[in-house]
Parts: structure tokens; C-alpha cells; sequence
């Protein structure tokens, strides 16, 4: 088995990358558009909860317009079984892991 883990993406601009013409038919979940998309439904092995899996996301700016800025930032696609999805924006994020910390450019992002 082979999992995405221990990996850093760091210093990128992922900006306007939800441009579909309406919600139905982007990443917009639990209320905003989500621009990190880790999806681990049909996975056999999960990541725990509140784990990045060791993977570390600093000073990237994301968002699809600046009125998405701070808003959903990361979703976890897991079955029922497995905990159901998991919503992160950066706020909260940054503050239920120290070892997986997510930072973001506070220039971009609010």
C-alpha cells in the first residue's frame, strides 16, 4: 500500500483554480470552495483524524477570488465509516497541529 505522506508544498499560488460557472458543479462543500482536495473515499488505509498524514502546506496562497480569502481551505474525502469528510480552513488548521502546520502568505490571505 502506498499513501501520500511526509511531503511539503510550500511557496505556491493556487489562485482561481474553482472556476466552474456555479457551485453544483465545483468544490464548493461545507459552505466555501475547498482548494486543497485530499480524496480518500475508495482509500483502504485513511488518514487519522486531525492528521495531514505528515504532509506540510506553508506560504501558499490559496483562494478562487479574494472574497474566498480564509474561507475553506483543505477537505479530507472520507467514507461514513471512516470519520465522513473533514473541512479545514487555515485558522483551524494552523491550530490543531503543530507538526503539519499551514501557513499562509498574510498578505493574500485573511
Amino acid at each position: 500500500m502506498s499513501q501520500v505522506k511526509n511531503n511539503v508544498v510550500e511557496n505556491n499560488i493556487f489562485w482561481g483554480n474553482n472556476t466552474a460557472a456555479n457551485a453544483d458543479n465545483s468544490r464548493f462543500y461545507n459552505g466555501s470552495y475547498q482548494q486543497v482536495w485530499v480524496d480518500l473515499y475508495n482509500a483502504t488505509a485513511v488518514w487519522s483524524t486531525g492528521s495531514l498524514n505528515g504532509n506540510v502546506f506553508r506560504n501558499n496562497s490559496l483562494a478562487k477570488s479574494p472574497a474566498d480569502s480564509g474561507k475553506g481551505w483543505l477537505i479530507l474525502v472520507r467514507t461514513p465509516a471512516h470519520g465522513d469528510n473533514a473541512y479545514y480552513t487555515l485558522h483551524r488548521r494552523n491550530h490543531s497541529s503543530r507538526a503539519a502546520r499551514a501557513t499562509c502568505n498574510p498578505i493574500r490571505c485573511s
